[in-house]
């Protein structure tokens, strides 16, 4: 699948029931597209808990990295996150967000399974 033209998943509602669908088929530049009419999907609020500090450069350092390119790419609107994360304290933490009105809140790390 190549999808180097993407500009946004926000523009790809896809059919499913279409035998022929492969995805990204609506992210190239097709002026006709045959599977995915264009639409204005809501943009998300995203909140990233981590257990550790986001200059680490492996686990937590790459989710941090990762999240903020949602934002850049037109998929997310907001980003925030909560680093150093005990576990006593995600599921507050956790809370707070979705009371803030955040749409995805990514525990990010196998220590928060009984919280979320």
């Amino acid at each position: 699948m190549e999808v180097k033209n993407a500009k946004n998943w926000n523009d790809c509602r896809c059919d499913f029931s279409d035998s022929n669908y492969r995805c990204g088929s609506c992210l190239r530049r097709d002026p006709t597209p045959k599977h995915c009419p264009p639409t204005t999907a809501k943009q998300w609020k995203i909140a990233l808990l981590l257990p550790d500090v986001i200059t680490d450069p492996t686990w937590n350092g790459l989710a941090y990295q990762a999240v903020p390119r949602l934002v850049a790419e037109g998929i997310a609107d907001k980003f925030s996150y909560t680093e150093q994360v005990a576990i006593p304290d995600a599921v507050r933490i956790a809370s707070g967000y979705a009371a803030e009105g955040y749409d995805l809140i990514i525990q990010h790390g196998s220590q928060f399974v009984d919280t979320t």
